[in-house]
């Protein structure tokens, strides 16, 4: 079903336990988990900028009560809720739809997903908060020329502030689901392009992760896309002008067996020179597999292909990815299953330049409950490795692989396709925060954010969010301040007459 947005006033059932007192400083944004949408459809790539049909949501009075940051970390400074046009509910598809980043500067969060409209299907909302406050900027809704589908998956600024872009997928008027990029004036949520992706068989397609080059000219879009036979599924990765949307490049990837290949996530090296992609792939007896493809982003030349299977050969399926300092290696994380399909935390290190795998370790579920890992984030020194899911966090040493600690925490909830925790570190390094969904009292499912010791893994506080409804809230997308102060968890939030909403958190960190 289509979703919906629109606001309403702070969410009261707020659970705070403070188990240490210690700040934080500032730290990068780890993008969702994700898949691709379940109903994608593959086209033929179009080169250039296509402009659809926006209804740009009215700049309303903000609806977030701004709280007073308590002393205490891990009190929640403020709520926002929206509730989008037309009051229905929020498109749940596996793996999140829905994402939060920041300004470089810290002033603003921007939040997207999909959003139920009047008469025009669903559509991507993003939205603007100020970040001391929670006060709503503005919102700008995307609706394809099609009018049928669209959903948000993945926001990113721009490294001046002056832009934010967002991707997803649309359906078209005739190709059904296209990769959608949008850019927006970051200021005032003025639409300033668009540009769509519509695979060489006119099937579905879907966008799952972006980001921007650290000279702010170019927009990197990966996700999935179907080819001519139904059922084969590629990566797909697009490069865009960032000022005008234009395609540069379009590379699409689908592993050593035909079939199952869906791109998660994307990062790119300090330098930006250099574009990865991780996800799934289908293998040659060796079912799905971890598949990392590394590319010059000048040109989409592919530089090498890393794999990674199952010492069992069952199902692999990558979720997250990361880049050192340095640029010297990367990271990727997602779930592992053994020969009897138990899925465990699996974490392997490459080296950028070249693909060659440094080390590979496993984290497997305590009793009988499955470990899925779908987050991972590096310390800003390079030097340690953080991977959080199902089964709680752990910290590897970033050269040797060397397990430093782990905190297992019985509180997170979600697994396979299911969003699972998001995992983000302070840029003073002295902080790793954890946020997901857990059980709550009585309440369904609530947000949850737990916040470490990076050094040793020792709790800090923990902090639980229950919307007003006291029904299901899903954490989907994590971030930090830059200035360290706030930790801010965004997902869905079910209200009593609205259905799910949008809804954002923002801590003291």
């Amino acid at each position: 079903m289509p979703p919906s947005v629109d606001r309403r006033g702070s969410a009261r059932g707020v659970r705070v336990e403070v188990l240490a007192r210690r700040g934080g400083a500032a730290a990068n944004r780890v993008p969702p988990a994700l898949s691709a949408p379940s109903h994608r459809r593959v086209a033929r790539a179009t080169a250039g900028v296509a402009l659809g049909l926006l209804v740009l949501g009215p700049v309303r009075p903000a609806t977030a009560q701004a709280r007073t940051a308590a002393a205490a970390p891990g009190a929640q400074i403020w709520a926002a809720r929206y509730n989008g046009t037309a009051n229905g509910a929020e498109m749940l598809f596996p793996g999140g739809t829905q994402s939060v980043a920041l300004s470089p500067n810290g002033a603003r969060v921007f939040v997207t997903g999909g959003s139920s409209g009047r008469g025009s299907g669903v559509d991507y909302a993003t939205v603007a908060y100020r970040a001391a406050t929670g006060a709503r900027l503005w919102v700008a809704r995307y609706t394809s020329p099609g009018r049928r589908a669209d959903s948000a998956t993945a926001v990113a600024p721009s490294p001046d502030g002056a832009r934010v872009f967002v991707t997803g997928w649309g359906e078209g008027a005739t190709s059904g689901a296209d990769f959608v990029t949008v850019a927006y004036s970051a200021a005032t949520g003025a639409r300033l392009w668009v540009s769509r992706y519509n695979g060489p068989a006119n099937r579905n397609d879907g966008a799952i992760a972006i980001a921007v080059d650290p000279s702010g000219t170019r927009v990197f879009v990966t996700g999935t896309s179907e080819g001519a036979t139904i059922g084969h599924e590629a990566y797909a990765t697009a490069a865009y002008r960032a000022s005008t949307g234009a395609l540069l490049w379009v590379k699409r990837f689908s592993g050593p067996a035909a079939g199952d290949s869906n791109a998660t996530a994307l990062a790119l090296s300090p330098d930006g020179a250099t574009l990865f992609v991780t996800g799934r792939s289908a293998g040659r007896g060796s079912r799905t597999d971890y598949a990392t493809v590394a590319y010059r982003a000048s040109t989409g030349a592919q530089r090498w292909v890393g794999r990674y299977s199952a010492p069992g050969r069952s199902d692999d399926e990558a979720g997250s990815l990361a880049v050192s300092p340095d640029g010297a290696r990367v990271f990727v994380t997602g779930y592992s299953s053994t020969p009897d399909q138990s899925p465990q935390y699996a974490t392997v290190a490459y080296r950028a330049s070249t693909g060659a795998r440094l080390w590979a370790r496993r984290l497997a579920g305590a009793g009988d409950r499955p470990a899925f890992a779908r987050s991972v984030a590096l310390s800003p020194d390079g030097a340690r490795v953080y991977v959080t899911g199902t089964q709680g966090t752990v910290a590897y040493n970033a050269s040797t692989g060397a397990q430093l600690w782990v905190r297992r925490d019985s509180g997170f909830v979600g697994g396979g396709s299911t969003p699972a925790p998001a995992v983000v570190v302070s840029r003073a390094g002295a902080q790793v925060f954890a946020a997901g969904t857990s059980h709550g009292s009585r309440s369904g499912e609530d947000f949850r954010v737990v916040a470490y010791r990076a050094s040793t893994g020792a709790p800090l506080w923990a902090a639980s969010f229950s919307g007003p409804g006291r029904r299901d809230d899903v954490v989907e997308s994590a971030a930090v301040a830059p200035d360290g102060r706030s930790v801010f968890v965004s997902g869905i939030s079910i209200a009593a007459g609205s259905g799910p909403d949008f809804v954002t958190v923002a801590y003291r960190a």
